[in-house]
């Protein structure tokens, strides 16, 4: 099932009306009135509503006593505090993968800032073509972004979105995360979240933008781990827990308004301010990395998103595609 924020104004607007009425019971006939549509329309978004998983009491009228835990196109766009993204939202029950169809919609031209989130994915994917394990519970979006960055400071986009989602999870679900270069998010040493950038460059133009985003919210680490078949290690995953019924909703705005200004961070060329809050968040400066058969400590990202590292008097550049 699809619901997007453009086709299912009818329910947004039964539920919006219901929120604003608290203790107070309305009947079908009362919200006819009061939205301008009929009564067999008000019938079938109330049982949608409840299919949807709000809380309704009923008799004499109907009172919402609970909201969903999906994070549904109205809930995200009813107080999101961005210029463009999120702005136009779909939210699949399942779909094979969020990335794919938002790829598709960017490039058709159009729906500049949508955002595409699923329930769950059946074959969500990550970086390298690796698997990503997304099971119903976690936060699968993916973003069309503007394409009017400059194809120079692309290359940084990733780090800058990591900063984006690491400021975004800390803020909402109040706990500490660090960046792992060159896209993982991580919690107490664990993969709690990824980013993934699908870009179509053309003479050096970008034509268009996909951010892909995996956040193990509510999620059993065990449950992903015994999907994409890795033991615990040095990629173990880690979960992290939501707090309350609209902690995806609040998440994923928290996190387009963060993705928007860094965004503008890069179009504007601040790119040494992007370097800088990434690398005060950075859990991989100072430790040692690997590459092919480069091995060294990581010291400093640079302004192109290469991880700079040093063995010894000699320093080296790796780029994210060097790492396995």
């Amino acid at each position: 099932m699809r619901y997007t924020s453009f086709e299912h104004q009818g329910v947004a607007r039964v539920i919006s009306l219901l929120k604003s009425q608290t203790g107070r019971r309305l009947g079908i006939g009362e919200i006819s009135d009061i939205l301008g549509i009929g009564r067999d329309a008000v019938r079938r978004h109330i049982n949608e509503i409840r299919g949807l998983g709000y809380s309704l009491e009923s008799g004499n009228g109907y009172r919402l006593t609970g909201i969903t835990g999906l994070p549904l196109p109205w809930e995200i766009t009813e107080s999101i505090k961005t210029e463009l993204l999120g702005r136009r939202v779909h939210f699949f029950d399942s779909i094979e993968s969020t990335q794919g169809y938002a790829v598709d919609l960017a490039a058709g031209g159009g729906e500049l800032g949508s955002v595409v989130i699923a329930r769950e994915q059946t074959g969500g994917r990550g970086r390298l073509g690796r698997k990503w394990a997304s099971p119903p519970g976690g936060v699968w979006m993916s973003v069309v972004l503007c394409p009017d960055l400059d194809a120079d400071v692309v290359t940084l986009l990733p780090a800058a979105a990591s900063v984006a989602l690491s400021v975004a999870m800390d803020g909402v679900l109040g706990i500490k995360t660090g960046i792992k270069w060159p896209n993982d998010i991580l919690v107490e040493g664990g993969k709690a979240a990824g980013i993934i950038i699908d870009a179509d460059i053309e003479s050096g133009k970008i034509r268009s933008l996909v951010l892909g985003a995996g956040i193990n919210l509510n999620v059993s680490a065990g449950l992903i781990e015994d999907m994409v078949g890795e033991a615990k290690g040095p990629r173990r995953a880690a979960s992290v827990p939501g707090m309350s019924a609209d902690a995806p909703v609040r998440l994923i705005q928290k996190f387009l308004a963060e993705l928007e200004a860094v965004a503008r961070m890069l179009q504007e060329g601040r790119t040494g301010q992007v370097v800088l809050a990434w690398t005060e968040r950075s859990c991989t400066i100072g430790e040692v990395v690997s590459a092919g058969r480069h091995r060294g400590t990581a010291v400093r990202l640079d302004p192109d998103g290469a991880l700079v590292i040093r063995h010894g008097a000699r320093t080296m550049r790796i780029v994210a595609d060097d790492i396995l």
